[in-house]
């Protein structure tokens, strides 16, 4: 793989200034897929239970002490990752839309959390347990503000092409 990156770098000088905008437009799909397959190492990683063996406690430390992350990104990484049961075996993903979005290219990283955090204080909005943590971020509450913030239609499916078929209700 790092050969292949080394010619893709080698063919950015000769391109022309349309060239240069067609690397853009193919470099940021790979680099979506290639955090999908990261995520995917990721839940391997916890679901092996690498971490106690290596003398990180959990998962979470590894992660961030491996590759220098935060602990907020080492979580967002794992929470992230593929499901897996009690006895290893990979679980459906709970937003399969999402999923697919990330694997092939059309969302980053970035969108997965826009769409990931609504959902969860959705959740804790309906059932009463919002966090201090939460209020503070938004205090309105529920994923109707999320959504609104970030253009996403309420009750409904997107609509504006970002993810088709995903709801973000509130």
């Amino acid at each position: 793989m790092a050969a292949c990156l080394a010619q893709w770098r080698e063919a950015i000088a000769g391109c022309d200034d349309t060239g240069l905008q067609d690397q853009v437009r193919e470099t940021e799909p790979v680099s979506r897929m290639l955090h999908s397959v990261m995520l995917e190492t990721v839940a391997e990683l916890d679901s092996r239970n690498i971490a106690a063996s290596a003398g990180f406690g959990t998962t979470k430390r590894l992660l961030a002490g491996m590759l220098h992350l935060s602990a907020t990104e080492a979580d967002t990484r794992l929470t992230h990752a593929t499901r897996r049961s009690l006895n290893g075996e990979v679980l459906p993903p709970t937003l399969p839309s999402t999923a697919a979005a990330l694997a092939a290219g059309k969302i980053g990283p970035a969108q997965v959390r826009v769409i990931t955090e609504p959902i969860g204080r959705s959740y804790t909005t309906c059932h009463g347990q919002r966090t201090a943590s939460q209020t503070r971020r938004n205090p309105a509450g529920g994923a109707a503000t999320w959504c609104r913030r970030w253009g996403v239609g309420v009750g409904g499916s997107t609509g504006g092409g970002l993810l088709p078929g995903v709801e973000c209700s509130g």
